[in-house]
């Protein structure tokens, strides 16, 4: 029977049994024992090679690298790193912060490091000279980099720490004793191009094109394979580089393409020219901007826009949502912050610069306005505006919110130093209009009047304009040949069946609308029967006021009231169509007397207040909400009663084209003298 106690016997036992029964890695963290252990291992090497304790260390610099991440690795080694590794290659109590742009490159460059350190004895595998991300316990990272690295500085041994996002991993007190720290750059295209050239031993035009902007170490390496091509290799790297920044099987185009997104269009080209300057050396990753919240009606391209920035920019992409969130396993709150942690875990590891985008951060509540479990949300609030905290404050990581209502976004994720700059994305205008259907129909349409199709898209969003574009080329395909203006014709100016006296109606209503906002001094910009939009109604354009005075904001309640006036003037009862002007009119009344301070109280209830619910709560403020908006319908309905003649004449050139753009508006109002007979009220 053998004796368990009894001490191996080094003269007469295997070398491979003496690893197996010393595993120095398995029993590192045993502080009582690591001497002993490292004792022994070194005896065995010296008994079996006295003469070669550099054996190991020599044999394995000797061999060719067997893969490109080796090759990679220790190509970045020697050209970026060679001064800072002396003092660890010389084996002096020296401690080397290396900071790559991800997670993907610690590992390799550790392995790469330890494999040209000097071994003391023959087993060892140099894993005390190095820390990375995948030496450490989750839920103990901090407590293990601390111990393992002041003990093996405490004795004298050289240290590299291997980290990206190293101010967050490392403790401070690690930090502290660092003696050099340095921060590699992501592989440039020249650099991809001189491995491939070494491993290939052949010499390549430098391509025009980026290759490795956005691409981590290990899409690099497994575009860059050893025994290939020079050829595949590039091709592989460029397949990957357009596809870095999706998030669709269908790329976004790049911003310059896109139309219609105003400042937001500006501020991202802004971007991308901080981008280039960061690669070039001129900016740090700090110095490029740190959250965006974009807002805009459903459609208008919000997530493209995302998609094209990261394109533009040239930078890896993470596409969340609340919702995504919350439907995360079961609803339970540990599920939902799981999802949120895997989330930014994803985007923390993504090389930099990088997007995370959030979508739908409206449905991100406050707790103080949920109205049940309170606790759920705040506990949820809590954790995300956390996560936001600790991304938001890693230079390079970008954070793009996007919402349809900013006003109910949580005003702790609006404040500075998270989402602090704020972006409208509009509706899309005339000229933006046609430009986008030009850019999907050019091709196979470039003579069409694209400026009048885009005057009959007003209203439509981006979304609507790639509708239209669907089913134009569906009705093309349904007659067997290639597109036409009739297709065209067909989807933005189909035949409109609406009764006439419909038709009459809705002229009347809107050139009332038109007619007082021209009388008030604003620029009424289209006026539309809005039969492409699928609206039973049409609809009025004019500018609207930055900030409201008392003033102002009674002009737009009276433009609000007016198509209905216009109705009542031209002998047609109210109807259901003015709904919608009369909910507005009511809304802003309201906040005069209940947020903007404009009615008998100074008392403010906030912008977000729900104006519905608190005029069911207070009937004396109703009482004189109601009374106001008596006494601007009679002003409202002088205005309509003293331009009969201008809003009858817009109505029937309304009828006649369809839609009006400004310039034929102001001509239409200008000849509003002539007379025109009314036909009989419907």
């Amino acid at each position: 029977m053998t004796n368990q106690n009894q001490k191996p016997d080094l003269d007469t036992m295997p070398i491979e049994n003496i690893e197996d029964d010393f595993d120095a890695d398995q029993i590192a963290d045993d502080d009582d024992h690591r001497d002993e252990i490292e004792d022994a291992l070194e005896a065995a090497s010296n008994h079996c090679f006295p003469e070669d304790a550099d054996h190991g260390a020599d044999e394995e610099a000797a061999e060719p690298h067997k893969s490109s991440q080796s090759l990679i690795a220790n190509w970045i080694i020697d050209h970026r790193l060679g001064n800072q590794l002396k003092p660890i290659l010389d084996k002096k109590p020296h401690c080397l912060l290396i900071e790559p742009p991800d997670a993907t490159w610690c590992e390799p460059i550790a392995r790469a490091i330890r494999s040209r350190i000097r071994s003391d004895s023959l087993l060892s595998r140099n894993r005390e000279y190095t820390i990375t991300p995948d030496d450490c316990p989750s839920r103990r990272q901090h407590a293990y980099i601390r111990e393992k690295a002041i003990n093996s500085l405490s004795r004298g041994n050289p240290l590299v720490l291997v980290f990206n996002n190293a101010h967050t991993s490392i403790p401070r007190e690690v930090m502290g004793v660092v003696d050099e720290h340095v921060q590699l750059s992501p592989l440039t295209s020249l650099e991809a191009i001189a491995i491939i050239e070494e491993m290939t031993k052949t010499c390549i035009a430098v391509p025009g094109e980026d290759l490795v902007s956005g691409l981590s170490f290990e899409q690099i390496c497994g575009a860059i394979r050893i025994n290939d091509t020079p050829t595949a290799m590039l091709n592989r790297l460029k397949a990957m580089r357009k596809t870095a920044s999706q998030t669709k099987a269908i790329a976004a185009p790049p911003l310059d393409e896109m139309v219609g997104y105003g400042e937001a269009k500006a501020w991202g080209l802004r971007l991308a020219r901080e981008v280039a300057r960061y690669r070039k050396g001129e900016i740090g990753l700090a110095d490029l901007p740190r959250g965006l919240l974009l807002s805009g009606p459903p459609g208008c391209g919000k997530t493209l826009f995302a998609q094209s920035l990261a394109v533009t920019c040239a930078v890896p992409i993470v596409v969340t949502s609340v919702a995504k969130w919350l439907q995360a396993g079961d609803g339970h709150l540990g599920d939902v912050m799981n999802e949120v942690k895997r989330v930014f875990d994803d985007a923390h590891q993504k090389p930099k610069p990088a997007i995370l985008f959030l979508d739908e951060c409206d449905a991100f509540t406050d707790p103080s306005k949920a109205r049940d479990r309170t606790n759920w949300w705040s506990t949820l609030r809590a954790g995300v505006l956390t996560a936001i905290d600790g991304a938001s404050t890693e230079p390079g990581l970008i954070i793009v919110g996007a919402c349809n209502y900013p006003d109910q976004v949580d005003e702790a994720l609006r404040r500075s130093g998270r989402l602090d700059r704020q972006i409208r994305i509009p509706l899309p205008d005339p000229d933006s209009l046609a430009s986008m259907l030009k850019t999907a129909l050019g091709d196979d349409l470039p003579d069409i009047d694209y400026e009048r199709y885009g005057q009959l898209s007003v209203g439509s969003t981006g979304a609507d304009i790639a509708r239209y574009v669907r089913e134009i080329r569906a009705q093309a395909r349904d007659h067997d040949r290639p597109v036409s203006e009739d297709d065209v014709a067909a989807v933005l100016a189909p035949p409109d069946h609406r009764p006439e006296e419909l038709l009459y109606r809705i002229a009347i209503h809107e050139s009332g609308h038109a007619i007082v906002a021209h009388h008030l001094g604003r620029t009424v910009r289209s006026l539309s029967l809005g039969q492409n939009l699928g609206l039973l109604g049409g609809y009025a354009i004019s500018t609207r006021p930055h900030m409201f005075t008392r003033e102002t904001l009674h002009d737009e309640v009276l433009i609000c009231l007016a198509g209905r006036a216009a109705e009542i003037a031209f002998g047609l009862e109210a109807s259901s169509g003015a709904s919608a002007d009369l909910a507005q009119a009511t809304d802003l009344i309201t906040r005069a007397h209940a947020v903007y301070g404009f009615g008998r109280s100074l008392t403010g209830f906030g912008d977000d207040v729900d104006t519905s619910q608190l005029l069911a709560d207070h009937p004396d403020l109703a009482a004189q909400i109601d009374a106001d908006l008596h006494r601007l319908w009679l002003q409202t309905a002088q205005i309509i009663k003293a331009n009969m003649n201008a809003i009858n004449g817009l109505a029937h050139a309304l009828i006649e084209q369809r839609h009006l753009d400004e310039a034929q508006i102001i001509r239409q109002i200008a000849r509003g003298s002539l007379r025109v007979e009314w036909p009989r009220a419907c």
